[in-house]
């Protein structure tokens, strides 16, 4: 029996100047080992720099991005935060890398030059 990997959506939802983020079963399963809860998401989502690769979204909460009213001791919780969305709005993970902005520069900006190759020859 062949293994499928289901994306079906959970009911969470969040909204951000009326654009409405849904997470998928991955991104909910991750961002809960990973102890993110929606209200940082929601930060990253609000104040942190974007990055197209890929064709996803990387939302990066820096330390300069992290808005001032979060309390000192709760900063370090945001740092370096990174939300990966897709362009229809769904979040696909979230993560925390030690320099972000490096990492996500280094992306190249298409998947990958094979998937071009693959569409040209079938």
């Amino acid at each position: 029996m062949k293994n499928t990997y289901n994306r079906t959506m959970q009911s969470t939802t969040i909204a951000i100047d009326s654009i409405w983020f849904k997470h998928t079963i991955h991104s909910r399963k991750r961002s809960a080992q990973r102890a993110v809860c929606d209200s940082m998401i929601e930060i990253a989502l609000m104040y942190g720099t974007e990055f197209l690769r890929q064709g996803l979204v990387f939302h990066v909460l820096g330390n300069k991005n992290i808005p001032g009213n979060i309390a000192a001791n709760e900063r370090k919780r945001y740092k370096n935060l990174v939300v990966v969305t897709d362009k229809s709005n769904e979040i696909i993970t979230t993560y925390k890398n030690r320099n972000p902005f490096k990492y996500i520069k280094m992306k190249s900006k298409k998947l990958c030059k094979r998937e071009k190759n693959y569409q040209h020859n079938h």
